[in-house]
């Protein structure tokens, strides 16, 4: 009767049990992307360009980045491998975050190091958890004496049992520990490459993931390293290698943005270049930075008549992810140019069973200016260290300068025309007029010591670092004493030629500021000796480290008594040749980029009109190799066999020690004061012949001199100039000597 007088209103148990199930029934499953433009606020405090709330149609190319990182999908692992203020980092939070509070799991999120670590809760992901009300609530307040509460390197979640780690790369303990179901990888290219004598450790937090099965899922994302040894780059190469395709809006094709194609702006009338350009290669069209922001935010299939598209199809804005790696015959990696109506076949391309991976760059942000890029570019002509930097932080792809090595032949021919003698403005024997520092090296051989020449100056441009100018370097002279080094009249020779003086038009007499001896080789022992008899010698030996500074003091070596020193010490330095083999390449390549400028570029190496194709095959010699050490890809310096490389050795050494009088740290007025006191006073005459100090050498590399009383030196320089001269008796009784004893004579 109650309810016949109240019809009008709504049953009771319908409005309990519609609210229940309201409340019960499970949120609907969202992507990353659908999470992060869903609930997502980027902190000011984090340091974005933008904060506020997040969009992921501002950077279209991250959505199936995102949503395939996301642990709701089948990936068992995604790499990305992008340039630096890219959104890449993003991806990495918005997929953590979307685990925390949609699919809540044990994470852990491995930085390069423990400093790393706490930096990036405190910048990334703290001001994400404080601006993301879902992400608050999911995770437990900190609480430093309290099991139940989170730390600051530990945080645990309200439900589902979960937590995050953030661990360092450097510490064994913290990646041996816990079963992992979602595993992150932050800047791996920084790594060390073992941890705690464990190996890898990325192996070391993969191995934390068996527990869980085909559930388990790992992301990893950062810029990159150097060729042979970057993480990033070796994880994205064993993945699909997947690109980004966008609609050329003059044709409708598509193809990737690529750096090669960039071109400096028209220079206008004011003196000043308009914005840079780029060539596609689909219609041979231009297109500027408002062309790609349009390009990513519009929907260029919707024009398409293709049928088979996901229904989600209209989110790809702009452009679309295609995977590129190399395949084989019947699975060929798609060409530069896309066709529009070519698109749906390319993009169901078989990957072959490899993991998702994706690859970026600045050009690609609307964020980037292109004039920056263009910019930086032109900066990197400066030093070989800018050029690293903008390929691994702009163009993110890994880098070795030294992997393209100059070649002998185009070093000869380029030697050889006036337009580079013009800029290098070096002879032999001669010190430059724009190089007041002086230092030698030499190297001992089984049957002979090899010594030469170099100087030093600023560059005309550019900085090394703030303040710090460019470097020049010039190989002065170079020769072969060929007596065999047990032999004590080897090392008064080599001690003359430490003590000589060279000629300059602008300078007084100059010698040597520096000398080192390479004692790593032949006569190790003799070397010790003779260093500690002749003053002014520096002994050297190479250092395998790859990051191993150009030089450093190694241990004291103590002499045989028996060679008549009386058990003296001596200081022996290590070299690191790794780096400084990379600083000559770059330094050959930019001497020769001077014929085109016509002037002493930044970092260049020159080398005297007289050296010949011997003295540009060795110091061209070596190349890096890419060799496999345990399950580390690694790149080691080799030659191929029988090629001498006697040359590029002495210009390691002599940059070697030239570095402990401060080379890398004279600032422009250091370079001026050092030029001022060494310059020739006025009234003073040049002498037209560089004379050895104590021995009457003659700089002049094709003077005859038929006298008797010749010193092996002369002998060796004669002999290397081409020009004929009688050897002596005793030269010649050491050559029958060496020979006997399977020597190579000189």
């Amino acid at each position: 009767m109650r309810q016949s007088r109240l019809a009008s209103l709504a049953f009771g148990a319908a409005i309990v049990w519609s609210a229940f199930s309201a409340v019960a029934a499970p949120a609907p499953e969202l992507s990353v992307s659908q999470w992060a433009d869903e609930y997502r606020i980027i902190s000011a405090e984090s340091g974005a360009k933008q904060p506020g709330k997040w969009r992921t149609s501002k950077v279209p190319f991250t959505r199936e980045v995102m949503d395939t990182m996301g642990v709701n999908h089948p990936s068992r692992r995604v790499w990305v491998r992008a340039s630096a203020q890219s959104a890449k980092t993003q991806c990495l939070n918005n997929t953590n975050g979307h685990c925390i509070h949609m699919m809540p799991r044990s994470i852990m999120l491995v930085a390069p190091s423990g400093d790393k670590a706490k930096a990036w809760n405190r910048e990334q992901f703290q001001p994400m958890v404080d601006s993301t009300e879902q992400l608050r609530d999911a995770i437990l307040p900190t609480r430093s004496r309290s099991e139940d509460g989170s730390t600051t390197m530990h945080k645990r979640f309200r439900s589902g049992g979960g937590f995050l780690k953030i661990v360092s790369a450097q510490t064994e303990n913290q990646l041996q520990s816990s079963s992992i179901g979602l595993l992150i990888f932050e800047e791996p290219a920084s790594y060390p490459l073992e941890t705690d004598g464990r190996g890898d450790p990325i192996d070391q937090a993969r191995q934390r993931q068996s527990g869980w099965g085909d559930e388990a899922k790992e992301i990893g994302a950062g810029t990159t390293g150097e060729i042979g040894s970057c993480r990033v780059t070796e994880n994205f190469e064993s993945g699909d290698q997947r690109r980004y395709v966008m609609p050329c809006p003059h044709c409708g094709d598509y193809s990737e943005l690529v750096f090669e194609a960039m071109r400096a702006g028209e220079l206008l009338e004011d003196g000043t270049r308009a914005a840079p350009e780029f060539v596609q290669p689909c219609c041979g069209c231009t297109i500027g930075h408002a062309d790609v922001i349009a390009m990513l935010t519009e929907h260029p299939l919707a024009r398409l008549d293709v049928r088979q598209w996901p229904d989600n199809w209209q989110d790809y804005a702009g452009g679309i992810w295609i995977a590129h790696y190399p395949g084989d015959e019947t699975n060929p990696a798609p060409p530069d140019v896309i066709p529009a109506t070519q698109l749906r076949r390319w993009r169901a391309r078989s990957s072959r069973g490899r993991h998702p991976s994706f690859h970026w760059w600045q050009g690609m942000s609307p964020f980037v200016d292109w004039a920056d890029i263009w910019s930086g570019w032109e900066a990197t002509k400066a030093d070989p260290d800018k050029l690293v930097s903008f390929y691994q932080q702009v163009l993110a792809l890994p880098y070795e300068p030294a992997m393209d090595r100059p070649k002998a032949e185009a070093l000869l021919d380029a030697v050889q025309t006036p337009a580079y003698q013009k800029v290098a403005q070096v002879r032999r024997g001669r010190v430059p007029d724009w190089a007041p520092l002086v230092a030698g090296a030499a190297d001992v051989q089984i049957d002979r010591i090899e010594w030469a020449t170099w100087a030093f100056g600023p560059a005309e441009y550019g900085e090394a670092a703030p303040g710090i100018p460019a470097l020049n370097a010039a190989l002065v002279d170079w020769g072969v004493i060929p007596i065999v080094p047990e032999d004590p009249r080897a090392w008064a020779e080599l001690s003359q030629v430490r003590n000589r003086t060279l000629p300059s038009d602008r300078f007084e007499r100059l010698t040597h500021d520096r000398f080192g001896v390479d004692t790593g080789g032949a006569y190790t022992g003799e070397s010790y000796s003779a260093i500690a008899r002749h003053a002014g010698l520096m002994a050297l030996k190479g250092s395998n480290q790859m990051d191993a500074p150009s030089i450093q003091q190694g241990s004291r070596v103590r002499i045989r008594k028996a060679a008549g020193t009386g058990g003296r010490k001596i200081q022996l330095y290590m070299v690191g040749g790794h780096g400084l083999k990379k600083r000559i390449y770059f330094g050959i390549n930019q001497g020769l980029a001077s014929v085109e400028t016509g002037r002493r570029e930044p970092g260049a190496l020159y080398l005297p009109a007289e050296a010949d194709g011997e003295v540009c095959k060795q110091i061209t010699a070596e190349y890096l190799k890419d060799v496999t050490i345990g399950r580390r890809r690694v790149l080691v310096w080799d030659k191929p066999k029988g090629v001498a490389n006697e040359q590029l050795d002495l210009s390691v050494y002599a940059h070697a020690v030239a570095t402990t009088y401060g080379l890398d740290r004279m600032r422009r007025e250091d370079w001026d004061a050092l030029a001022a006191g060494r310059t020739r006073k006025a009234g003073d005459e040049a002498p037209m012949e560089a004379l050895w100090a104590g021995n009457g050498v003659s700089s002049d590399p094709d003077a005859a001199d038929d006298d008797e009383s010749d010193t092996p030196a002369i002998v060796a320089r004669k002999s290397n100039s081409g020009v004929k001269s009688k050897t002596p008796d005793w030269v010649e009784q050491f050559r029958k000597r060496n020979a006997s004893l399977g020597g190579r004579s000189t």
